[in-house]
């Protein structure tokens, strides 16, 4: 980490060079003993050079101390003694810039701890030290006063240490960024003007300021030679500290420490206006260690508590603008699975035509709208789908160049016709967390071979693998047979594409994910092993938990709210399974093992029903059925299966519309969507519900527990969800009319 300025060096050290000079002449207004100082201003200045420029600043401030060691009653040789001020800016830079190597920003509670370990702490103490054991040494200081001068000398470096070097590096940074005097890369990017600056705050700051002068002279209003007096009334300035850093975050804070700290040393002098003259300062060196040790305890945490709540109020800002993210992604997401719903529909429906002409002109039709449609849709969404969306794209490509042969062709609509029920499975993952806190979480269980969830899993991921040409395998210990569970399918699958998904996400290019399948007489693994990035052996107990991210840049540049490896955990769970993650640390791959209970080998396989175009019931054959809906391509969708079903349709844009169809066309079955504009459909079914008892089906997009209750409380029948499930809507529209049938003849 290099801690040189990017150019013209000399001129900070030279400026630097005169700050220091005068922070001597500071010094020596408030020294309390030949060679030490109530608190050391040229510590917070030598201190603050060094970790802006290094070795430079730290021999400046040698020669510095030795040209002005006069001042402090060194002459001649012993005037060399102040090399020895050198010793405390090369340690408070070695330590913090080179072995823990911290950033100059001074923004996160750990910069700002090590920052505080290092500079008044270690390099404090050892200056203290070496500079009294030195002018001992040359007989300037008697050996019995030693041990009583290192506590004041450490405190008044460390002092002015914690009041000018945090200030300095927090205000002056961009300053000297833009003159080019500190490299841009080891800062963060320019935030927005302080809120502290807003003239609105003046007051408030007049407040703040004037409760520090009234603290300092009042801790120092009575004193004695020998014992205490009012300087416990010292910690009172933690109210204007923790005042400024609620309000204005790490700079007013430690401004404000730094302020109380001049505030309490002035009011000395104004106390003891002929202690300048002394030899030595008119308070017990006790009195004052005591006294001082309690300032520089309140600009420490006065830094840490300004720093903790200025990177807590970016953290929550940042998972606000997250969240906002991820609920425009929903909402896209939504858009897309009922375009890909509404495609399959149409395209479905064009394979039932008699004629085989008729059929290929109208398919051909058929395919150049779902073609511009996808286009556009793309072009503002591509960006936001995630896994399942590949193999639908990629097949969708293929099926528009016509030359797939029939056998291809009917393996793309499958691929096709699984990934976008997938999407939509994925898209419910956060309606999915809110199922799981509330214990509403509910499986649809067969009995299953866990290979084939496995690969179609795979096919799912498959394409994004290839895009950053990883290498994805999957081994079965034995082939030969089926590996048989019990389990929904679907959820099952979701768990191999969430750890699939993260292994993809976190593994560089070229890398490698492995699947093995392993089975025993009791239980069946799945290990999920990748050369990825790793997991931190601090982070591996929490990788589990909802909306835990690690924290590392690793994370950082991956994004993501943490939620897909904690529904992994839960649905296995549910299926009586468990799963771990272990890894070895970063930069060597994680692995992810899954542990679920094997079903009796002896029993028969049950297979997921596969969805099939539903055939002509004569249950709907001359009923009147009243469709209600404000999307043109749902009205137009149900009217058109239920009229293949031989029913009698009218449909309506909106409820008004509808309420007008009631008396001249007597409905014997009404289907209605619940968003609308002007009037919603539960105010529309309340409004039937007082002159007519016609079955009703609500068909909406609104599938929460508490939209399917509101739904009945209104006055439906039935609830379903959207994307359209022909199959459902035509069994619960069977259900329904032989269930008000039954009620009629009784």
């Amino acid at each position: 980490m290099n801690a040189r300025p990017s150019r013209q060096s000399w001129q900070p050290l030279l400026l630097g060079a005169g700050i220091l000079i005068l922070s001597h002449y500071a010094a020596l207004l408030f020294r309390v003993q030949p060679a030490v100082s109530l608190w050391f201003p040229p510590s917070g200045v030598a201190v603050t050079l060094a970790i802006w420029f290094g070795m430079p600043a730290v021999i400046l401030t040698g020669i510095v101390s030795t040209l002005v060691a006069p001042l402090w009653g060194n002459h001649g040789w012993s005037q060399f003694a102040g090399l020895i001020d050198g010793v405390e800016p090369f340690l408070a830079w070695w330590l913090y810039r080179r072995v823990w190597q911290r950033s100059l920003s001074l923004d996160r509670v750990k910069d700002v701890s090590v920052f505080v370990l290092s500079a008044p702490t270690v390099a404090c103490a050892s200056s203290a030290i070496c500079g009294t054991l030195t002018l001992a040494t040359i007989g300037n200081l008697p050996w019995g006063r030693v041990l009583s001068t290192i506590p004041h000398w450490w405190l008044g470096n460390a002092i002015g240490t914690m009041t000018i070097a945090p200030l300095a590096i927090l205000t002056l940074n961009p300053v000297l960024q833009h003159w080019r005097w500190l490299p841009e890369s080891e800062l963060p990017a320019k935030s927005a003007s302080d809120p502290c600056n807003s003239s609105r705050f003046r007051a408030e700051k007049i407040a703040i300021f004037g409760m520090s002068i009234a603290i300092a002279m009042l801790s120092v209003w009575q004193t004695s030679h020998n014992g205490f007096a009012f300087q416990q009334f010292a910690f009172l300035n933690f109210i204007p500290i923790l005042w400024t850093a609620l309000r204005f975050g790490a700079i007013g804070s430690i401004a404000t420490a730094s302020f109380c700290v001049i505030a309490a040393l002035l009011s000395y002098i104004l106390k003891y206006p002929n202690a300048l003259i002394l030899q030595n300062f008119p308070i017990d060196p006790d009195v004052l260690t005591v006294h001082k040790l309690s300032l520089l305890t309140q600009c420490a945490i006065a830094l840490l508590t300004g720093t903790a709540i200025t990177q807590q109020t970016q953290t929550q800002v940042k998972l606000a603008i997250s969240q906002v993210q991820l609920a425009e992604y929903a909402a896209r997401s939504r858009l897309a699975e009922i375009l890909e719903q509404t495609n399959a529909q149409l395209k479905q429906a064009n394979h039932e035509k008699d004629e085989l002409l008729v059929r290929e002109k109208m398919a051909r039709s058929q395919a150049e709208a779902a073609n511009q449609v996808k286009d556009e849709f793309l072009a503002i969404v591509s960006h936001e789908l995630r896994t399942p969306l590949n193999p639908i794209l990629g097949w969708s490509k293929l099926l528009q160049t016509g030359k797939l042969d029939p056998a291809t062709t009917e393996k793309a609509l499958e691929t096709i016709s699984r990934n976008a029920k997938l999407q939509s499975q994925l898209i419910e993952d956060l309606l999915d967390v809110s199922r799981i806190l509330r214990g509403k979480l509910i499986l649809r269980e067969i009995e299953l071979d866990l290979s084939l969830v496995i690969r179609s899993a795979i096919e799912t991921v498959r394409l994004s693998a290839e895009a950053k040409a990883l290498a994805l395998t999957f081994t079965q210990t034995n082939a030969a047979s089926k590996v048989l569970v019990y389990g929904d399918p679907n959820r099952l699958q979701q768990v191999i594409v969430n750890l699939l998904t993260n292994a993809i996400k976190f593994t560089p290019e070229h890398g490698q994910i492995e699947v093995l399948l392993d089975c025993t007489a009791t239980h069946v693994q799945i290990r999920v092993s990748d050369t990825g990035k790793g997991i931190h052996p601090e982070f591996l107990p929490y990788v589990f938990e909802r909306f835990r991210q690690e924290d590392n840049g690793t994370t950082r540049n991956f994004g993501g709210l943490g939620l897909g490896l904690a529904i992994v955990r839960h649905l296995v769970e549910l299926h009586h399974g468990q799963v771990e993650a272990k890894s070895e640390g970063l930069d060597q791959g994680a692995t992810f093992v899954i542990t679920l209970p094997i079903a009796n080998a002896n029993s028969e396989m049950l297979p997921e029903p596969i969805p099939s175009t539903p055939e002509f019931t004569p249950v709907l054959e001359g009923r009147k059925i009243l469709v209600i809906d404000d999307e043109a391509d749902t009205r137009e969708l149900l009217q058109f299966f239920l009229e293949s079903q031989h029913a009698i349709v009218i449909s309506t844009a909106s409820a008004q519309a509808a309420i007008a169809q009631l008396k001249p066309f007597q409905p014997d079955l009404i289907i209605s969507d619940i968003s609308m504009p002007e009037m919603d459909g539960y105010q529309f079914m309340r409004q039937v519900r007082q002159s007519h008892r016609i079955p009703a089906i609500a068909l909406t997009a609104n599938v929460r527990e508490e939209d399917r209750l509101s739904a009945i409380a209104a006055g439906f029948d039935a609830h379903l969800a959207k994307p359209i499930v022909i199959e459902d809507l035509l069994t619960e529209i069977e259900n329904l009319l032989d269930s008000f049938h039954s009620a009629f003849r009784e």
